[in-house]
């Protein structure tokens, strides 16, 4: 295997916020799985231009359902793309970071002592190529910085935005990103300096068809004339790639960046990708897909793949998802913590395959993603190692056989949105002690849980209204039923043969 095929990104999110007055903003951050390890690179950028001499900073790591798994406390950067920092959580799959300190190479020092998290900044405006003025604040700013957005004060935080759109605190009148000056800009962007050095390029240019006109009327040698003919052509040439290269690319990102503000992402997303290496148009085309992500699955961090990126999945129209656990064996995955993904190719995963992770013999923790609504039958059949399955918030149904023969599960909580438990669903596991099912469950099917000699006890959510045939076969340390709601609710269901453990259970009501 060579070494690219050990290396798998988990995430590569922008960190939007900055903390007020801080002279450094975090602007990326990407997590890695090389190897076996996790890793996190954090690239943060100086509010100014002074030298970091490094800084120090908080990270927390949340999991797929971005609830907090752990810190990293007091870890030490310097500015720019950080060297790799071990994550020491298996499960972190995004990450944070809060700045606490910050040296710089004079010796002076910021702290944020309360661990203020950082704010999201107001949109800052665009130029667009529609600006009468684009093409003079193109040319004035051709070698000094890209002039992609308008200049602007952070009112009440101390700081300025440059062009290039990188944060400034007002102490430094040179941005960190590109090293412009802010006397630069006020002067070289201001509307009236701008309007008259559009009229200048606009002189140059009618002065310039001035002097070729009067050529042509004193007549020219038939060499010249060539000449001229030829400088024509070229120059004929040059607009026509010109207009192909950049003025039409560029009026065709300007409608791609109006139609992913307006929600018509594929649109937008195909003609990102059809730009290629344009500006940044490859990265406005994840972005957009990102958000389309975002759009169609509700949530605000999603995690999603390709099955190109994670050969092991393939998805279905509607969004049924199946694992070829040999491809991720074969490719380094692990099975200590498994995340369901939230998109797969754009297709938001709706539901897990029949025999989804049948045999993985090594798997030891599942997270199932928000958006999975169906868990498909023997999904977890024989899988022996398999001790916790985290399932998201709107899974309805668990399919027959789920978990059969999962011998390391000692407890289990079926969530309220379940209203469909499958026939022997947890038949034969061994090791289970303790199930509490959800209001949504109303009867307990059959071979439900046969076989699980270690059961003491069930706690219900809601009444039950029957006991599928042998539910609770072989059971003999079963003794009591937990009941979470009032006594007056409770009637006898119909239990069917071969629940004698059921039948002498002691009912309790909590």
């Amino acid at each position: 295997m060579s070494e690219n095929e050990t290396v798998k990104i988990i995430s590569d999110r922008p960190q939007k916020e900055w903390i007020p007055g801080c002279p450094v903003q975090v602007r990326q951050i990407r997590i890695v799985r090389e190897n076996d390890r996790l890793s996190a690179v954090v690239t943060s950028v100086p509010c100014g231009g002074f030298s970091v001499k490094n800084y120090t900073a908080d990270i927390e790591f949340t999991g797929a359902k971005r609830q907090t798994v752990g810190t990293s406390e007091a870890v030490v950067f310097t500015a720019g793309e950080s060297a790799p920092v071990s994550v020491p959580f298996d499960e972190a799959v995004y990450a944070y970071v809060t700045v606490r300190t910050v040296t710089l190479a004079d010796g002076t020092a910021w702290t944020n002592e309360s661990g203020t998290r950082g704010k999201i900044l107001p949109e800052q405006d665009i130029y667009w190529q529609t600006d009468p003025l684009y093409n003079a604040i193109r040319v004035e700013c051709s070698g000094v910085t890209e002039a992609k957005y308008r200049p602007d004060r952070l009112s009440g935080d101390g700081a300025w935005r440059c062009a290039c759109g990188q944060v400034n605190l007002d102490s430094s009148g040179t941005c960190g990103a590109c090293g412009c000056s802010l006397e630069w800009l006020d002067t070289h962007l201001d509307p009236a300096f701008l309007e008259e050095r559009s009229r200048e390029i606009a002189d140059k240019t009618e002065k310039e068809a001035v002097k070729i006109k009067k050529k042509r009327e004193s007549g020219v040698s038939d060499t010249t004339k060539m000449i001229l003919i030829f400088a024509a052509l070229a120059l004929v040439i040059a607009l026509v790639v010109l207009t192909f290269t950049t003025f039409v690319p560029a009026a065709k990102y300007s409608k791609a960046v109006s139609l992913a503000e307006s929600g018509e992402f594929d649109e937008a997303i195909a003609i990102f990708t059809d730009l290629g290496d344009f500006r940044n148009a490859s990265a406005m085309a994840a972005d957009t897909n990102y958000k389309k992500a975002q759009f169609i699955t509700g949530l605000e961090e999603v995690n999603m793949t390709t099955s190109k990126k994670s050969p092991w999945f393939s998805i279905t129209a509607d969004g049924i998802l199946s694992f070829k656990k040999d491809e991720y064996e074969d490719r380094g995955g692990t099975w200590e913590h498994f995340i369901i993904p939230d998109v797969v190719d754009n297709v938001v995963v709706r539901e897990l395959d029949r025999n989804f992770f049948m045999n993985c013999k090594e798997l030891v923790a599942v997270t199932l993603s928000d958006c999975v609504e169906v868990v498909g039958e023997q999904c977890f059949y024989n899988c022996e190692r398999l001790e916790a399955v985290y399932f998201g918030k709107n899974v309805t149904t668990i399919l027959p056989r789920a978990f059969i023969n999962c011998y390391a599960l000692t407890e289990m909580e079926i969530p309220d949105t379940v209203t469909t438990l499958g026939l022997r669903a947890f038949n034969n596991c061994i090791k289970l002690n303790k199930v509490v099912l959800g209001s949504g469950i109303t009867e307990i099917g059959s071979y439900q849980f046969s076989l699980c000699v270690e059961l003491e006890r069930i706690t219900l959510k809601s009444p039950i209204t029957s006991v599928g045939e042998f539910a609770f076969s072989e059971c003999a340390k079963f003794r009591k039923v937990h009941c979470r709601f009032e006594e007056s609710a409770w009637t006898e269901p119909a239990v069917s043969e071969g629940n004698e453990a059921f039948e002498a259970a002691e009912i309790l009501f909590e």
